[in-house]
């Protein structure tokens, strides 16, 4: 899957022919590894490149399946990178939304407090500049989720944390407004 994320044709193949389904179910059976559920989803929701191929997932998977394989919590934390793993999610969470039992799946798994961090750290989600004191050199590390890289992953040219704004805030609004009245609260 990690080698076809590109080709919207090949996302196609692999959500009418079940493949991303299946790959959803065997994660759910394997619950008791950790990381072959966590590849497994990550691998899925690298598909979500764009809104429309998020579309195709979550309806080609349906929303049962979509629950119970515990992918809206990984998207949900997923947000907190300010990478591509988090606009990937955005998408999915796009694309979640506009069912009504993944919205309020989502909702209770916290998804407008990961949204309300995303807009307000400005889509840099954590990460900060730090100097080497041994080499001199600038590298990157997220207070968050104790990563370092040596490449800014903030301005990686791709412009990602700034494109990760405008549809989390797009998103609070949208699960803002399928909340009902007592968990407005």
């Amino acid at each position: 899957i990690e080698n076809t994320k590109h080709s919207k044709s090949a996302t196609s193949t692999l959500t009418s022919g079940g493949c991303l389904a299946t790959m959803l179910a065997i994660s759910g059976v394997n619950r008791d590894s950790e990381d072959l559920n966590a590849a497994c989803i990550s691998a899925l929701l690298s598909t979500c490149q764009d809104l429309e191929t998020a579309q195709q997932f979550v309806r080609s998977v349906g929303s049962k399946a979509l629950v119970q394989s515990g992918i809206l919590s990984i998207a949900i934390s997923n947000l907190a990178k300010g990478d591509a793993h988090s606009l990937n999610s955005i998408h999915f969470l796009q694309a979640a939304a506009k069912i009504p039992t993944l919205m309020s799946a989502a909702i209770e798994l916290g998804v407008l407090d990961s949204l309300r961090n995303v807009v307000s750290s400005g889509g840099s989600s954590g990460w900060a500049s730090v100097v080497d004191e041994s080499t001199g050199k600038t590298y990157y590390y997220n207070k968050d989720t104790q990563e370092t890289s040596w490449e800014n992953p903030i301005s990686d040219g791709t412009g990602i944390a700034s494109r990760n704004l405008l549809p989390a805030a797009e998103l609070i609004n949208t699960f803002g407004a399928g909340l009902k009245p007592k968990q407005a609260v």
